[in-house]
């Protein structure tokens, strides 16, 4: 699996070598490829989603490709998830 990336203008050509990369596994559905090519370049999956009303890769690199540069921020995760910690104590503590 290739090291997780930030998106740029010239990255979706890297989007789209991967997912054809992907398309050739024939156990792998278009949403699978879709949710594996987001996580691994920092995209918003959900809002992405919401924007096509589709899970298909290939929209995705579409939607990619008309997007100004200064709009991929808007699509792209630069920061790693947080974990929540509970500072709840149990009754017992």
């Amino acid at each position: 699996m290739p090291k997780q990336q930030k998106i740029s203008g010239g990255g979706i050509d890297l989007i789209e070598a991967r997912v054809c990369e992907l398309d050739e596994n024939l156990e792998l559905s278009t949403k699978n490829i879709f949710d594996i090519v987001c996580q691994e370049y920092h995209l918003v999956a959900d809002l992405i989603e919401k924007e096509l009303n589709c899970k298909c890769p290939f929209a995705l690199i579409g939607f990619l490709r008309e997007l100004e540069q200064t709009e991929l921020s808007d699509y792209s995760v630069i920061e790693l998830p947080q974990t929540r910690f509970s500072t709840r104590r149990s009754a017992n503590a």
